[in-house]
């Protein structure tokens, strides 16, 4: 054991289950590189009850992405479990997830995404004329709206996605992927976002459902992933 215990990278544990995971919260996008500069390239912390290393660098990164399912394994905490579900591409593991990633690659080779292009474009025309027009912005919420109505028109030939219920679904299910309490307690972060996965799996497949009536009625479906 003390053998064991001498070979752990430094950093800090934290006294309870919870660790640095407040500091985490509050600080998301800090919180790493504070850690990298006191600790180094690798540290020990503690987050939503399990504890956890950080490594930064071209090495580490290497050893991770060449490593996964020996060395390593993919985990997520139980709220970001939860909240995409077991079937999720992101939790698979071996052979299913070669095979799942094998079937999404035809939706990424040179001929499909030469056909997204002027959708993206369009889109982000839109969104910099916007930028241009405010003094000050918060990239990050900006980046995921964009990125939801590339998503919205691409997948199921929504327009304005980021505006609709499902972006307010969302948003919402985005804020407790990493919830510290992950129950169904009426009025918390969890139950709310548990709420708004589920309202979003509705929404999409009642649009999924009616694209193909409305295709037979004359209506334009641009969804290029709901054409097939």
């Amino acid at each position: 054991m003390s053998n064991q215990i001498k070979t752990l990278p430094p950093g800090n544990l934290g006294l309870s289950s919870l660790g640095d995971s407040l500091d985490f919260i509050r600080d998301n996008g800090g919180f790493a590189a504070k850690r990298h500069a006191q600790y180094g390239p690798v540290f020990k912390t503690r987050l939503f009850g399990q504890p956890m290393v950080f490594v930064r660098g071209a090495e580490a990164n290497r050893f991770i992405l060449s490593q996964e399912n020996q060395s390593v394994r993919v985990d997520w905490p139980f709220s970001v479990k939860a909240l995409l579900g077991r079937r999720s591409l992101a939790l698979q593991a071996g052979d299913v997830q070669k095979q799942r990633r094998k079937l999404m690659a035809q939706a990424f080779q040179s001929r499909a995404l030469e056909g997204y292009m002027p959708t993206m474009y369009a889109i982000g025309e839109r969104y910099f004329e916007r930028w241009c027009q405010v003094r000050t912005l918060s990239w990050y919420p900006e980046l995921r709206k964009y990125t939801f109505d590339i998503a919205g028109k691409l997948l199921i030939g929504l327009d304005h996605a980021a505006e609709t219920d499902l972006g307010h679904w969302f948003e919402e299910w985005c804020g407790g992927l990493f919830s510290l309490l992950p129950l169904r307690l009426p009025g918390n972060r969890f139950n709310r976002a548990y709420r708004c996965r589920e309202q979003l799996l509705y929404g999409i497949e009642q649009l999924l459902t009616t694209a193909p009536r409305a295709a037979k009625s004359g209506a334009r479906c641009s969804g290029h992933f709901a054409r097939g």
